[in-house]
């Protein structure tokens, strides 16, 4: 009797694939981050300046935003679709080219965005983002850490009511950019960690 042949190495590259999809695509959240915060602390080191200069800075912010979950989603498609072709593997990209054009969709959409969300509560819209795939590719880390960052937007606004306009507020987006941003780091060097000893299982199984 014919046997089927045994698909674990099969399965085996598919998880290789999607793991190292979520290391790219926390790696581009971070690397977006990380973006939104420098500029965070150079709209608070400006905190004082001149009306003119401090609405061209903020202009320039709402822009920024605006183009982040297209610079995000788009440059973790690339990536992705890049490596599976250099490694001839598929799998997993899934979500990835729909979020890319959604980050595109949003951009001539950041006027009216700009004003619920403001220029750093684009990186809470992020974390939403995170959220759908995650629940989409069915990755506790990818909509885990999406609603860590969720929370840390609601915990920016928190804090921005309490504290008020006692000069310490421009600088709580700075922080909180910069630890979600390390965040993401991190899950992106696990999710490329359980890749690495993914692909030695294969080899020795091979």
């Amino acid at each position: 009797m014919d046997t089927l042949p045994d698909a674990g190495p099969d399965l085996r590259r598919r998880e290789i694939a999607v793991r190292r999809a979520e290391g790219v695509l926390l790696r581009s959240h971070a690397a977006g981050l990380a973006v939104l915060a420098a500029w965070a602390a150079v709209i608070a080191s400006n905190a004082d300046a001149e009306p003119q200069r401090a609405i061209g800075l903020a202009v320039l912010g709402f822009a920024l935003a605006g183009v982040t979950p297209a610079f995000v989603y788009g440059a973790a498609w690339w990536a992705v679709r890049a490596g599976e072709r250099s490694r001839r593997t598929s799998g997993g990209g899934a979500g990835l080219g729909v979020a890319a054009v959604v980050g595109l969709v949003l951009v001539p959409l950041q006027p009216a965005l700009a004003l619920p969300l403001g220029a750093f509560g684009m990186w809470g819209l992020l974390g939403l983002g995170l959220v759908a795939l995650g629940l989409y590719r069915r990755s506790r880390l990818l909509w885990g850490a999406g609603a860590g960052v969720v929370a840390l937007h609601l915990l920016v606004r928190l804090v921005l009511l309490v504290v008020g306009s006692s000069g310490f507020e421009a600088w709580v987006p700075v922080v909180l950019s910069a630890v979600a941003s390390v965040g993401f780091g991190a899950c992106a060097s696990w999710a490329s960690t359980q890749a690495r000893r993914s692909q030695h299982a294969v080899r020795f199984a091979v």
